[in-house]
């Protein structure tokens, strides 16, 4: 596995990629004293990215899977562990209003196009997470001054609730049971009957 991990790092488009992370990181560390020169550089990497259109898409994925583990540790470090019991009703609340919510948005919709009621409730729980925009926007307030440390202790922790607790009830009890395509019944006519039709 790590010899075809080496092959394809030394392939074109590995290399192209490479040399635009490069590339861009060298814009980053001279941007605060060349501002000038930067939409040159910055012009300079568009035959690359011309040349091949998937290359900004890997980028962005590398760079979503670099940075995101970092931005939730930092979301987790800021939270107040006194607080978790002190505010346990008021988590339990919010956990509670978010949850309900996403049933009344998502529920109906699963009936309208016609869902089992268990493929429903399943598709319901999996959609009723909201953790990326609810740290988010918890972590800009925070950073802004517009809510305290303990009110985003109470906002996050229910945001997270709101991915678990959910998650674990549609893996418990709500899985679809799907039939492998082998079970499938298919009707093969006998020889007799292909022999007749022959004939006729």
């Amino acid at each position: 596995m790590l010899a075809d991990f080496r092959t394809d790092w030394g392939s074109v488009q590995a290399r192209e990629l490479r040399d635009g992370l490069a590339a861009l990181e060298r814009v980053g560390q001279r941007i605060e004293h060349q501002d000038a020169q930067v939409g040159e550089r910055l012009r300079a990497l568009a035959p690359i990215f011309l040349a091949n259109p998937e290359l900004p898409h890997r980028m962005r994925v590398i760079a979503f899977t670099i940075l995101t583990p970092f931005y939730f540790l930092k979301a987790g470090s800021l939270v107040d562990f006194g607080t978790l019991l002190t505010s346990a009703g008021l988590i339990l609340t919010f956990l509670g209003l978010k949850m309900a919510t996403k049933f009344f948005g998502i529920l109906p919709l699963t009936r309208a196009f016609r869902f089992e009621t268990r493929e429903g409730m399943y598709t319901t729980l999996l959609m009723s997470t909201g953790l990326t925009f609810g740290t988010i926007s918890a972590l800009f307030g925070l950073t802004n001054g517009i809510i305290d440390q303990r009110q985003y202790t109470v906002l996050v922790t229910a945001v997270i609730g709101s991915a678990v607790v959910p998650t674990l009830i549609a893996q418990r009890w709500f899985v679809p049971k799907l039939k492998p395509m082998g079970d499938e019944a298919v009707s093969v006519p006998d020889n007799a009957s292909v022999k007749e039709s022959k004939d006729v």
